[in-house]
């Protein structure tokens, strides 16, 4: 930034040195065409006596893609330095202005200084200095300097909403860092932080290792605590970060978070660890000093164009440790295989596709974060495959012959206490799909697959025992699509009928339900063949399915959708409960809708009624608002009583913001338990925003309450500043 401006002012002076006034000589001429300096002037001034070549008067030097304005430019032939003066302005290829009252500069560009500078960088952010002294060697110092990436002057007599200004800054070449003396970070003019010296890497230096921003902050349950984080960059592929947390009332907590590249892929892990005794929501200490710890981490690597392999890894020492310590992360998906709310996975995996088949294969872990979960239950995948590979059959005349599929499977799921059992499984699908008559979309398919199943109990519940079963099933979709232009709407109904027979009795050989324990049947399976989720639940006899989709779009991006219809079999299966909606001969209607308005409102339901009463059994509603000043999430959900354990569930969540000006305004959100008539987290708040930071003060409560850590309330302060981040955060428990 501040090197060019020197750099640029040097090259006006060398081909002024090389061509003097005669500088259309032959010799100059004869340099190549991104070497040249145009140079134009109102007045050329050849002082013989002081040995100086003046321009004067709306001075314009051109060097490539790069300009030089200013008033005057002096060059000093026998001290070989060049001095702009006056209204200086320099443009970089890139089109960045650079602006100085003076600049001076050597031509070797060893030494120089410009008064009054002030540069506009990328995203429209500006550094001023009363001087800048340069040293080719040594580096930049700029004195009484100034930045901000907030607009500059919009109003007279009005200041940025934020600046950083410093007594001296210096940029250092050899150590490539940037130091700052009696810094001051002011907030509307106004010094709100001082720090008497900081300094960070250059942004032209590679990642450099030391010390991070701390974070800081007072909780009911550790006191007060400050975490200093330290980065270490080991080598230019790989980094680690030390961050030692020091608390009130406990004792600390070091954490970890190491990355590194391959040339195939990457590891990350962040992790910590400590040596205390649990302790509960207050703070207060009970049984024996132990250690407690926890590690998440990932690694995903190229074996060749189509195949790679991966690892996911989620453990900690107790099941309250992460509540107890603020850690966030369990729910992020490491690898190919997702997890549930309140449980760990930890999962090694290979993936290979190619354009006409898929391979996967996994060993999972899972451990339990819920109260009543006992690790001798909880299962180990070892492990889990599943293949397939499509054959298109090509076309016989005008009929499409449609594509086969053959898929092979198998699970091994082993418990210390209670059901474990091994599965193989090979399948194969046909279908096709032909437009008949005058628009009549058929599509015929049929099934066959064969399962082995070895299974062990030790509750006694199930025979130990080796089993297999050989299922089939056949049937047709047949579809009408109807389309049609009603003034500004395209219109699309398509009524559609699903009908199918299958193996009878395939859940009567005591065969135990581990892969499908919690599933329904809804709008998003209403014309599968088989509605059961996964492999161990089979839906046997004959099947029939009716209902329609329909759309309806206009404009430019609003559209409305939706699609309605239940399902009928030809017996019940004891073998599927209530909330499967497969329990009895006829399932509830099953529906689902959505509109679109643009930005402005985009809302989404689906929903579930009796087959007799027509009574709404399940709802699930989401609205996302952008309307004025308005700017909403919100959700709804209700289950019935006959589809719940607990006896009914409901309740809804709001999260949003008003703007009460063009930069202020309210936060507000709220999580409602309508069944238990509390809420379960609830956010108020005030908020600035503008074209260059953010800043945000709320008040939480939050009443989830885990056997010993409990409901807690807090204050969270936390501010963004364009271009240099989160500055920081405080929270008060």
């Amino acid at each position: 930034m501040v090197s060019n401006i020197f750099r640029y002012a040097a090259a006006a002076g060398a081909i002024i040195s090389f061509a003097g006034p005669a500088i259309a000589q032959d010799s100059a001429l004869s340099l190549p065409q991104s070497q040249r300096v145009y140079l134009n002037a109102e007045r050329l001034i050849q002082d013989n006596d002081n040995e100086q070549v003046i321009y004067e008067g709306n001075v314009l030097a051109r060097f490539g893609n790069r300009m030089l304005r200013a008033d005057r430019v002096i060059y000093d032939q026998k001290n070989r330095i060049v001095r702009a003066q006056g209204n200086v302005e320099i443009i970089d290829e890139n089109g960045q202005s650079r602006y100085a009252d003076e600049i001076q500069v050597d031509e070797n560009l060893k030494d120089g200084y410009a008064l009054n500078f002030s540069s506009r960088l990328d995203g429209g952010a500006v550094a001023t200095a009363s001087a800048v002294i340069h040293d080719e060697e040594k580096g930049n110092t700029l004195e009484q300097m100034a930045y901000t990436a907030c607009p500059v002057c919009v109003e007279p007599g009005t200041e940025p909403t934020w600046s950083i200004k410093a007594k001296r800054a210096v940029q250092d070449k050899q150590s490539q860092m940037i130091s700052y003396q009696h810094a001051f970070l002011n907030i509307k003019g106004v010094p709100v932080m001082y720090v008497p010296y900081f300094a960070h890497p250059d942004p032209s230096s590679e990642r450099r290792s030391g010390l991070l921003p701390p974070d800081l902050g007072i909780s009911s349950k550790t006191g007060v605590f400050y975490e200093q984080p330290y980065y270490w960059t080991i080598s230019p592929s790989s980094e680690l970060t030390f961050s030692p947390t020091f608390y009130e009332r406990v004792n600390p907590l070091l954490g970890l978070e190491y990355k590194k590249r391959f040339w195939s892929g990457y590891v990350a892990a962040k992790g910590a660890f400590t040596y205390d005794s649990n302790f509960d929501g207050d703070g207060v200490k009970f049984g024996d000093e132990t250690w407690h710890s926890h590690l998440y981490g990932e690694g995903l690597f190229n074996i060749n164009k189509d195949w790679k392999w991966g690892f996911g890894t989620e453990v900690q020492s107790d099941d309250l440790y992460d509540r107890r310590y603020d850690i966030d992360g369990q729910n992020q998906i490491r690898g190919i295989y997702a997890n549930q709310s309140r449980s760990l996975l930890t999962q090694l995996f290979a993936q290979g596709q190619t354009e006409s088949m898929y391979t996967e294969v996994g060993i999972l872990r899972f451990q339990g974060l819920e109260e009543r979960t006992d690790p001798a239950r909880t299962p180990l995948i070892a492990p889990t495959l599943f293949a397939e590979k499509n054959f298109g059959l090509g076309s016989w005349r005008d009929l499409n012959l449609g594509n086969i599929s053959v898929a092979a499977s198998t699970a091994v799921i082993e418990r210390d206490l209670g059901v474990s059992s091994r599965r193989a499984t090979v399948d194969s699908n046909w279908r096709m799909r032909n437009i008949v008559g005058p628009g009549l979309v058929v599509e015929p398919f049929a099934q066959v697959r064969g399962d082995i199943y070895d299974i062990e109990d030790t509750d006694g519940v199930y025979e130990e025992k080796s089993t297999s079963r050989t299922l089939a099933l056949a049937g047709t979709q047949v579809s009408y699509p109807l389309t049609r232009r009603a003034g500004l709407f395209d219109v699309v109904i398509e009524p559609t009928a699903m009908a199918a027979w299958g193996t009878d009795n395939a859940n009567n050989g005591g065969i135990p339900n581990q892969d499908a324990v919690r599933f329904e049947a809804d709008e998003s399976t209403l014309f599968r063949p088989n509605a059961a989720s996964n492999y161990d639940l089979w839906e046997g006899g004959s099947r029939y399915s009716v209902g329609f989709n329909a759309a309806a779009r206009w404009g430019q991006n609003n559209s409305i959708n939706g699609i309605f219809g239940r399902r009928w079999q030809e017996t019940a299966d004891p073998a599927f409960d209530e909330l499967t909606n497969l329990k009895g001969a006829d399932s509830d209607y099953v529906a689902g809708a959505a509109l679109k308005l643009g930005k402005t409102l985009n809302l989404s339901t689906r929903f579930r009624m009796d087959n007799d009463t027509f009574d709404l059994k399940r709802i699930d509603a989401r609205a996302t608002v952008d309307y004025w000043r308005l700017k909403n999430t919100i959700q709804y959900f209700r289950l019935d009583e006959t589809l719940s354990n607990s006896g009914g569930e409901e309740g809804f969540s709001s999260y949003g913001t008003f703007r009460l000006t063009k930069n202020i305004g309210l936060v507000a959100g709220i999580d409602r338990n309508i069944a238990d008539e509390s809420n379960t987290r609830q956010v108020y708040g005030l908020s600035f925003q503008d074209d260059c930071s953010f800043f945000e003060l709320t008040y939480e409560r939050n009443q989830t309450l885990d056997r010993t850590i409990g409901p807690s309330e807090s204050i969270n302060f936390r501010f963004t500043l364009k271009s240099l981040g989160n500055m920081g955060s405080n929270e008060f428990d």
